[in-house]
């Protein structure tokens, strides 16, 4: 079964990991840090924009693929989840990778990737339910 969608999501998902990975490498190598954080606040910014896509990547892209394998939603539906996404954890981590201070792309980052969850899981449950 083809995951078009899914598959389009996915892939720039990856590709935003790996530039947060990166991002983590090459802070480490500039400020010599094997392990750990060193206590250096921009590394510990930079993996903890990594580990937060990490967390919230698998998730959305896992509900998105049932909604999509189970034929659950319009096309245009599931490119808006997908978009949520990927503009919520690219906002999220450009605004960490910022100088650290309280930032609003760092609030419509996670707003973005939230409500892209629970529309989700809205979706899976009114199928599930039978409601529609």
């Amino acid at each position: 079964m083809a995951l078009p969608v899914t598959s389009l999501y996915g892939s720039l998902t990856g590709i935003l990991y790996i530039a947060l990975t990166f991002g983590v490498v090459f802070k480490r190598r500039e400020l010599k840090i094997p392990y750990g954080d060193g206590g250096q606040r921009m590394l510990v910014k930079r993996i903890s924009a990594h580990n937060n896509a990490s967390q919230y990547i698998p998730l959305s892209l896992i509900l998105l693929a049932l909604i999509e394998a189970g034929g659950f939603a319009h096309t245009a539906w599931m490119h808006g989840l997908g978009l949520a996404l990927l503009i919520g954890r690219s906002s999220h981590a450009y605004a960490i990778a910022l100088d650290g201070t309280p930032h609003k792309f760092r609030l419509y980052g996670m707003l973005a990737t939230l409500n892209g969850i629970l529309l989700s899981c809205c979706t899976l449950l009114g199928h599930g339910l039978g409601l529609y």
